[in-house]
Formats: structure tokens, C-alpha cells, sequence
């Protein structure tokens, strides 16, 4: 009598186990569908690409200024396309910088993230950043 109910203690104890194994096998496919949450490096380094390749076209269209003006030097030069480029290339600069300011407060608020580990996570994004300051 004592073997028989021995074994459906076991019985029970081994049914519980399946079930709890599998609720967590549930649980985890459930939290397996929500995203990742985006982290505050990944952002600040983003927006530094974007400024870096907003810096490029600035740069590019400059050039490419210069090269019109070197190539009609020898005629008169047209004021109003003269200022016409100059106001295109007042919108880019202030742009960008309007964009370096915007990195330069992510970067402060990603000092705040949740997903910093010290110095070794998101602390260093924010210093490279800091020359921008000076």
C-alpha cells in the first residue's frame, strides 16, 4: 500500500513540473514577441551619422560652388545666384547645427538611460560628443 501511494505522489510531482515547464515555455514565446526596446548609444549614434553625413553634403555642395565660381571667372558674377546659394547654405549650417544641439541633449539624457552599464556603456557615446561644446 505504501509503494502504490509513493508513486502517485511521484505521478502528481512529475505532472506539476510538466505544467509549470510549460507555462514557462508560454510565457517566453509571449515575451519573445515584444520588441526590443531601443537603446540610448544606438540613438545618439544614429543622429551622429545623420550629422556626419549632413556635414558631407554641406561640404560637397561648397565644393561644388567653388568649382562653378573658379569656372566663370572670367565673366561678371551674378549677385543674385551669389545669394541665392549663400541662402541655401545658411538653411544646411543651421540645420546641422540645430542637429548637434539636439545630439548634444540626447547624448546628456542617455546618461540617464536605463541600459548604461558606468563608464562602459552609453557614458562614453556622450563624451565623444563633447567636443562639439567647445
Amino acid at each position: 500500500m505504501s509503494r502504490l501511494r509513493n508513486d502517485s505522489v511521484l505521478i502528481v510531482v512529475m505532472f506539476t513540473f510538466s505544467l509549470l515547464v510549460l507555462v514557462g515555455f508560454a510565457a517566453a514565446f509571449i515575451i519573445s514577441l515584444f520588441p526590443k526596446p531601443t537603446s540610448a548609444r544606438k540613438i545618439v549614434r544614429l543622429r551622429a551619422a545623420k550629422i556626419v553625413d549632413a556635414l558631407a553634403d554641406l561640404y560637397m555642395d561648397e565644393l561644388r560652388g567653388f568649382l562653378i565660381e573658379a569656372k566663370g571667372c572670367g565673366h561678371a558674377l551674378d549677385e543674385s545666384k551669389m545669394e541665392e546659394r549663400a541662402g541655401t547654405y545658411r538653411s544646411k549650417v543651421l540645420g546641422v547645427v540645430v542637429s548637434i544641439t539636439v545630439l548634444m541633449k540626447v547624448s546628456s539624457l542617455s546618461l540617464k538611460s536605463p541600459f548604461c552599464s558606468g563608464t562602459t556603456g552609453c557614458c562614453r557615446a556622450s563624451v565623444s560628443v563633447c567636443w562639439i561644446r567647445t
